[in-house]
């Protein structure tokens, strides 16, 4: 009987080693794949992403102050839209940017600017109420002006959109 009971001793701490073994394989695997999500995939989370590097230039306002603009950030006029939705009518006030990826695009953009507009009053126009309350419906405008100002502007990119102003009345 004391026989059996020392082979079962002997056999519980190799069971445990094994499972430490695992467990340090499973997340040194983790952080392997973590670490090359980063470094591949999305690099500019730790600062390796040399192609959207943005070009700034500092211009000096009236007081004397330095101010910094960014040449690839181009701001749009006001957008105001009255949206219709059963019996309620709102009004919809939008004031955005543009932020292009290069910022030597920028007299292009500025030559299809009123094709631009044009296309972003006639996206919104045609949403309801219902499409623009919450954020992930300004999200889903946001994602969708950007894919129409790349293809409106091709082969300029757009990066992103800035809200400036969202307004929902």
């Amino acid at each position: 009987m004391t026989d059996m009971t020392d082979l079962n001793a002997v056999k519980t701490p190799k069971k445990g080693r094994r499972k430490v073994f695992f467990l340090i394989i499973l997340l040194l695997l983790l952080l392997g794949g973590g670490g090359a999500y980063v470094y591949f995939l999305n690099p500019g989370l730790i600062g390796l992403d040399s192609s959207t590097t943005t070009e700034d230039t500092s211009m000096t306002s009236q007081d004397g102050e330095d101010v910094e603009t960014h040449a690839n950030i181009i701001p749009l006029e006001e957008i105001i839209i009255n949206i219709r939705d059963r019996d309620f009518q709102r009004l919809f006030k939008l004031s955005i940017s543009l932020e292009l990826v290069n910022a030597a695009d920028n007299p292009e953009v500025m030559k299809s600017l009123p094709i631009l507009l044009d296309s972003f009053q006639s996206h919104l126009r045609g949403l309801r109420i219902s499409e623009i309350e919450g954020s992930r419906a300004i999200y889903r405008i946001k994602e969708e002006l950007i894919t129409r100002a790349n293809i409106i502007l091709h082969p300029v990119r757009i990066k992103n959109i800035l809200f400036a102003e969202l307004l929902i009345q």
